[in-house]
């Protein structure tokens, strides 16, 4: 009996732990007086089980032990960039929950590599890969505007420039080294002397828009007939010097020839138009202007004088050049006096050997100046 008791003793030291000892003992003494000190005694299978004196046998007491508190502390550290939320732990026990530490999580801005900005298309298609024949180092803009923003004073005279031709599809006349390799591209010299004209005016206090500033079209210049094309080109150049309310309009180009025996100098304009007799004074001065710049500048000029824009109509079935003249078909005609600038050809040897050098280039924009000064100077008398 002794063993027995010592076997509960050590199981309920297991199963109810510390809290137990002092009814163990207890326990302990009353089997020891009820036994009287005896040795082991057989045990009682019973299923109630009383002593010698038939007395009741104390059953075990049932403790109940306490649920230990487990408290489940809040996460700490970094978390990343995760874009699930952190879930909520809720502690056990009835304490007050502890408020989980501010996490910053990083900005995926500032967790993101940056990627390569991609050319970004303007209006217009963007322009087919230009041949190794005509390329042109002009950079292209992102979104060239058919309206440029003009800045004017009041009383301040606007003049619209329009640089002629424009992109790899619209390159105006080439001239081709003795190998037959393109060297001289008219739609780039039109933009230099447009950029240099530009400044002189503005030193001159004029207020100045350009129909391009870079080497683009404004329209997208796509399709199958050529005439089309290059009309819906000019009339978006027109728009941008009528709605500008520009004072005069002036077409910077260079000419070219299948025979490259061709060169001198020579200024279109239209007589039929209300403005038809501005037109020509315009032409005139501007003309004789440029002949005498060029002239100054050491060039042996052919001067071939004015002519009628009616020239340049005939090439594509019509009366007038789309710049100057009102055409059946042709919505919104200019509005101001202008004309069409050919200082020089392209396609001719000696020209285009001027034409390769900037010092021709700002004496072909003076004589644009002194023209368009002499010009407002009769028109005011």
């Amino acid at each position: 009996m002794g063993v027995d008791v010592y076997k509960m003793k050590l199981n309920i030291r297991k199963g109810q732990g510390a809290a137990c000892n002092v009814l163990l003992t207890r326990i302990i003494l009353i089997w020891l007086l009820l036994l009287g000190g005896c040795g082991p005694q057989p045990p009682n299978n019973t299923p109630e089980a009383t002593n010698e004196k038939n007395a009741p046998i104390v059953s075990p007491v049932h403790v109940t032990v306490p649920t230990p508190t487990i408290a489940i502390p809040p996460p700490t550290g970094a978390v990343g960039t995760s874009a699930f939320p952190t879930p909520t732990l809720t502690a056990i026990s009835s304490a007050p929950k502890e408020t989980p530490t501010n996490i910053s999580v990083p900005s995926p801005a500032n967790t993101v590599a940056p990627t390569k900005p991609t050319n970004t298309p303007f209006a217009a298609p963007p322009p087919a890969k230009a041949s190794t024949d005509i390329g042109s180092p002009s950079p292209t803009p992102l979104s060239p505007s058919p309206f440029p923003p003009t800045r004017r004073v009041s009383g301040q005279r606007l003049i619209c420039l329009d640089p002629g031709h424009g992109s790899p599809r619209y390159p105006g006349a080439v001239h081709r080294d003795s190998t037959g390799k393109a060297d001289l591209v008219e739609k780039d010299l039109n933009l230099r002397v447009a950029q240099h004209l530009a400044s002189l005016l503005r030193a001159k206090g004029f207020a100045v828009v350009l129909t391009r500033e870079g080497d683009y079209t404004l329209t997208g210049f796509t399709g199958d007939n050529l005439v089309e094309m290059i009309k819906r080109e000019i009339q978006a150049r027109v728009d941008v010097a009528n709605n500008a309310g520009a004072d005069l309009i002036i077409s910077i180009h260079f000419n070219g020839h299948d025979d490259p025996t061709l060169r001198g100098t020579e200024t279109y304009y239209c007589k039929d138009r209300p403005f038809g007799d501005k037109n020509k004074k315009l032409a005139e001065l501007i003309q004789g202007a440029m002949v005498g710049s060029l002239k100054r500048a050491g060039v042996q000029v052919i001067d071939r004088g004015i002519r009628q824009d009616t020239i340049i109509g005939r090439r594509f079935g019509y009366k007038h050049a789309f710049m100057l003249g009102a055409n059946p078909g042709f919505e919104r005609p200019s509005q101001m006096p202008g004309v069409i600038g050919e200082p020089l050809f392209v396609s001719n040897d000696y020209e285009a050997s001027l034409l390769k050098q900037e010092r021709i280039l700002q004496a072909v924009a003076e004589g644009y100046l002194e023209g368009i000064i002499r010009y407002f100077d009769w028109a005011a008398k």
